[in-house]
């Protein structure tokens, strides 16, 4: 079965830090990091992502955008969101 890939888009370091190595050593994903909106989107264009993981925060305005954007490269991607209060 081939790896899944895993997109984690954060600009949270600490949780970022802690995801990737939950992903990478102990479940063997491999995981492409982006820590904005535009880096995730080329990306996710380039390397055939099974599973995008974005923190959405209010400082970043195109968090929407990227959900629709990501939607609109791949109808059936997977997108987990997760929000900062």
């Amino acid at each position: 079965m081939p790896e899944a890939k895993i997109l984690l888009i954060s600009n949270d370091e600490v949780i970022s830090r802690y995801l990737r190595e939950k992903l990478i050593v102990n479940a063997g994903y491999s995981v492409f990091y982006e820590t904005s909106a535009q880096a995730g989107l080329e990306t996710f264009k380039e390397n055939n992502i099974d599973i995008t993981i974005a923190k959405v925060n209010r400082s970043d305005l195109n968090e929407a955008g990227l959900i629709r954007n990501l939607k609109k490269i791949d109808p059936y991607c997977i997108i987990i969101a997760f929000v900062e209060e």
